[in-house]
């Protein structure tokens, strides 16, 4: 019980110190990130969206986010699943994209079916708490090769996917120029509250 109500305080004093987002800044993007269908036996694309994340510490962050097929708990009954990019970090995030563009060409001609890790990318600024953004390659069949990118959380023991999005080879182009375009600050420059007043 004692170890139980220390986890609980350093749980509540490690998310009362994490910034809250005080805008968020919608970016058009045709992105099509995909969740495996238990149904259907295959990888499916889920809608999603893009944003940009302006947090109370002044820091912002590109943000992913899919709709998922499992219901979630609250009266929009759904749930999202989201990843954030830290614009410090994005060349170390474009090397990883083409490490998996490289590796899909090379599975498609061999017709090679794998899961390996291509790396780990590590920023201690997004959104005001340490995290690290896992990026592996994974064959769903010899043809189709993905693109997994999900945030991993070892300062709280949780070493393990979570909201891992899944991206084909077309959609890894395009999240490879969505950071582009974000790190050279791109993207979300139209001041929304100036035109519609």
């Amino acid at each position: 019980m004692k170890k139980f109500l220390i986890f609980v305080l350093v749980l509540s004093i490690c998310l009362g110190s994490c910034a809250t987002v005080q805008k968020s800044t919608r970016i058009s993007s045709n992105i099509q990130a995909s969740e495996f269908n238990s149904v259907y036996s295959k990888y499916m694309n889920r809608p999603t969206h893009v944003a940009i994340h302006n947090y109370s510490d002044d820091t912002e962050s590109l943000v992913i986010e899919i709709d998922q097929y499992s219901k979630g708990i609250g009266k929009n009954n759904y749930s999202r699943w989201l990843v954030l990019f830290d614009k410090a970090v994005v060349p170390e995030y474009i090397s990883m994209i083409d490490k998996y563009i490289e590796w899909e060409g090379l599975a498609k001609s061999r017709g090679d079916i794998f899961t390996k890790k291509i790396g780990t990318v590590k920023s201690t600024t997004l959104a005001g708490t340490y995290t690290t953004m896992e990026f592996d390659f994974h064959s769903g069949n010899a043809s189709n090769h993905y693109l997994c990118v999900y945030r991993s959380t070892p300062q709280m023991g949780l070493d393990k996917k979570v909201q891992a999005l899944y991206f084909d080879r077309d959609n890894s182009i395009i999240l490879k120029d969505l950071l582009k375009k974000y790190e050279t600050s791109r993207l979300g420059n139209s001041n929304i509250d100036q035109v519609y007043q």
